[in-house]
């Protein structure tokens, strides 16, 4: 499929630009969300009048303001503050980057990182980030966050996955994961006790502004059917798990199971897509790009002769990139005008906030 570039730059326009007018802000959602109550109580929404309305509400997502002339998508009901993690166990809240099988192996911590990197960087080569990037909404850019799309595609990163959907919680909290990374029911509750936690994104305040990430839509299935939200846990010096409630769940295996199938057996929240593909190829590889190990190095203070020495037990140190197939990047294209774009104009919406003159 050839796709014509003028008709990119024509549909890279969703929502073309107002005088005076701006997307929301995750600030002005949190002052929504504390207002919820009221809202539900059929209180009129003219109570903070400037915020307008542009679009329905029932949407399965919304526009929000992220940074200077950017934004993100936000997947969930507009006036549903609560956020959500289930753990099948009441572990503390540790991303996949700061577990102890990582952090205590140097050639697995330096592996993982570079692994992460290269999945980011072959993911900036694909028509995903170099189309979507510049779709217009109200004169703001999509921003993508590549942390977060990598954490999707089980590659190990600081950050904490959480969600705005109840029951993909409930998935978490009531399976287990086998050694190839398969999801099961669980139905052995001496090894497991499923946990809920909860909370609401207006009571974290000042910590949710610098580690609260809008991860819903990056043009991948897997944070979309999630429903993706995510807590970036690097350098952070808050008791996170301190803003949430928990909830030991019942210990029912009639119930694990019926959750489990409710999701085709875990297959609805990691569907087979292009970028599964991408993903295999960087996690089978046995090669390292020699211009991220330095940059590993730089990042984590390393000494890069004792972190190639060690790299080269078990891999090959290179400067070959992967390359995207050409059949993969038509493919792609095609997804994005016939697929993508249209579920963006059909099922996203936006609230705009009024500009001083």
């Amino acid at each position: 499929m050839i796709v014509n570039e003028g008709d990119i730059e024509r549909a890279n326009i969703l929502v073309p630009e107002e005088a005076h007018m701006d997307l929301m802000t995750l600030d002005h959602l949190t002052m929504m969300e504390t207002l919820s109550i009221l809202v539900l109580k059929d209180t009129n929404y003219a109570i903070h009048p400037n915020f307008m309305h542009t679009e329905p509400i029932k949407k399965p997502g919304f526009f929000v303001k992220t940074g200077d002339k950017q934004c993100r998508i936000m997947l969930g009901g507009e006036f549903d503050p609560c956020i959500y993690r289930g753990q099948n166990q009441d572990f503390p809240f540790e991303p996949s980057f700061q577990r102890a099988k990582i952090t205590q192996s140097p050639l697995l911590h330096c592996a993982e990182w570079i692994k992460k990197e290269t999945f980011k960087e072959v993911f900036k080569e694909t028509p995903y980030f170099k189309r979507l990037s510049n779709m217009s909404i109200l004169g703001n850019t999509f921003d993508f966050d590549l942390e977060a799309l990598a954490q999707h595609y089980e590659f190990s990163t600081n950050y904490l996955d959480i969600t705005r959907d109840f029951n993909v919680a409930m998935f978490f909290a009531y399976t287990w994961t086998d050694v190839h990374g398969n999801y099961h029911p669980i139905t052995d509750f001496e090894k497991f006790n499923p946990h809920l936690y909860i909370t609401n994104g207006s009571t974290m305040n000042g910590f949710m502004r610098d580690n609260y990430k809008i991860v819903g839509f990056q043009s991948a299935l897997r944070p979309v059917t999630q429903l993706a939200m995510a807590i970036d846990m690097d350098n952070t010096e808050n008791d996170t798990k301190g803003f949430f409630t928990k909830i030991e769940l019942p210990k029912n295996a009639y119930f694990s199971v019926g959750v489990y199938n409710s999701f085709q057996k875990g297959t609805a929240l990691f569907p087979q897509d292009t970028l599964s593909v991408i993903q295999k190829d960087i996690k089978t590889t046995n090669f390292i790009a020699r211009d991220l190990l330095h940059k590993y190095c730089e990042t984590f203070s390393k000494d890069i002769n004792e972190m190639t020495n060690l790299l080269k037990q078990d891999f090959e140190i290179t400067d070959k990139k992967i390359i995207i197939p050409a059949e993969i990047t038509e493919q792609i294209n095609k997804e994005i005008t016939l697929g993508i774009l249209p579920w963006i104009k059909n099922n996203i919406g936006w609230r705009t906030t009024s500009q001083p003159a």
